[in-house]
């Protein structure tokens, strides 16, 4: 089919002005505007397929009506422009009120009249459907011609290579972006890792220096060698804490369900946090449910998972403050919550916490410490309790606000 000299010159020139800038959106509404003085149109619209959601989306608008439709959606079986994305052809209808496939509720929504249409899929690449073009109502009444149907779907060919081309740019620099933040992290995991290292190592170089110097003797020496076995101690624990996580987070870790007592895990508790309770002279306070009795869990990986849940909760809690651990009943299911009166977490931050190493955002800034108020460790705490609990088929749920302390919780099913 011929076109006319200025349509087909329009075409020539339509890849320059499609590729002329990066905002795609605001360059495919300028084409339209184009499209509809040449058409003598009404309307224009380019709807946009929504992976996953059956929806199309009103992504580039001109004409009568735009503004009350840019960014809402319709489902795609619907209406006219859904009979062109089902079947991927064009279509062609001059009274639009007398076929059955017209979706009226758009018009009504919009108070706009739709007379006529000229609706065309947007296929990129000879196969990726990607959305679809409709032009409405031509003001001279006169009708849509097949020259008109034809230039419209000579126009979508060249407007879906663009919107293809621009979403692929788009994905790519998302990816280089996610690339440069997992090399940061490597990099600030690494300096954290050799900080966390290197203190235990001095102490074991010191202390192997002093134990071969001759004066060193008696109770001098004595104290030498325990401060060697505290640095071996933290050694092997730092190297543990980095194994359990690997193992953990990569799926390898096999759970043994079995009934625990809840009345063992937090006796377990007791004994190893008792003292630094005293120390921090923080309040320590258990609750446990009269109709509380079981657990089916992995009995080890639990106490681990509820370990990292307080050991956070006392690290960010200041001397004097109060944790509270509570189990009890819910829904058939028991729930633990670690209730904390500490510093809370900005809403921004709730789920990076959970980020394997996320307390070594800035390692330069990164301190060494077990249960002192505000110090950092490694950051494998909160990922271990997170994919421990999600091994278990269950989730942490946080609740924080800055200054007002903080409140993790999950729920296990009765033994």
């Amino acid at each position: 089919m011929e076109l006319s000299s200025e349509r087909l010159t329009f075409l020539a020139e339509l890849p320059t002005l499609l590729n002329s800038s990066l905002k795609t959106g605001q360059v495919i509404e300028a084409a339209l505007k184009y499209l509809r003085s040449q058409l003598q149109a009404e309307a224009a619209t380019v709807f946009l397929t929504q992976a996953g959601s059956g929806e199309l989306l009103f992504w580039a608008l001109q004409g009568s009506g735009a503004s009350g439709l840019a960014g809402k959606r319709m489902p795609s079986d619907k209406g006219l422009v859904g009979w062109v994305i089902q079947h991927r052809e064009a279509l062609l209808v001059n009274d639009v009120q007398n076929d059955p496939r017209f979706f009226s509720e758009i018009d009504r929504e919009s108070e706009f009249r739709t007379r006529s249409v000229i609706c065309v899929p947007l296929v990129a690449r000879g196969k990726k459907l990607i959305g679809a073009l409709q032009v409405l109502n031509r003001l001279d009444d006169q009708g849509f011609s097949p020259e008109d149907l034809y230039f419209v779907e000579r126009f979508g060919h060249q407007a879906a290579l663009a919107i293809f081309n621009a979403k692929l740019y788009k994905e790519a620099q998302s990816k280089n972006r996610q690339l440069a933040e997992l090399n940061r992290k490597k990099d600030d995991m690494m300096s954290v890792i050799i900080h966390e290292f290197r203190t235990p190592i001095n102490i074991l170089q010191n202390s192997i220096e002093l134990l071969t110097d001759e004066a060193i003797a008696g109770a001098a020496r004595e104290t030498v060698a325990r401060t060697l076995k505290n640095g071996l101690t933290r050694l092997t624990t730092t190297v543990a804490r980095i194994r359990d996580v690997t193992a953990v987070t990569g799926g390898t870790l096999q759970l043994h369900r079995e009934p625990v007592l809840v009345t063992d895990v937090v006796e377990l508790l007791n004994q190893q946090f008792g003292p630094i309770f005293a120390d921090r002279k923080q309040e320590y306070t258990v609750t446990i449910g009269a109709d509380v009795s079981a657990v089916s869990a992995d009995h080890t990986l639990i106490l681990v998972a509820l370990k990292n849940l307080i050991s956070n909760a006392i690290r960010f809690t200041p001397d004097g403050g109060s944790i509270a651990l509570a189990i009890f009943r819910t829904a058939g299911l028991v729930e633990f919550a670690v209730t904390d009166t500490g510093i809370g977490i900005e809403p921004d931050q709730q789920e990076a916490i959970f980020e394997t190493f996320y307390e070594a955002v800035d390692a330069l800034e990164h301190s060494s410490g077990t249960y002192e108020f505000k110090s950092c460790g490694l950051g494998l705490g909160l990922p271990t309790a997170r994919a421990i609990l999600e091994g278990h088929g269950t989730e942490i749920t946080v609740r924080s606000k800055p200054g007002l302390g903080s409140r993790f919780s999950f729920r296990l099913p009765v033994a």
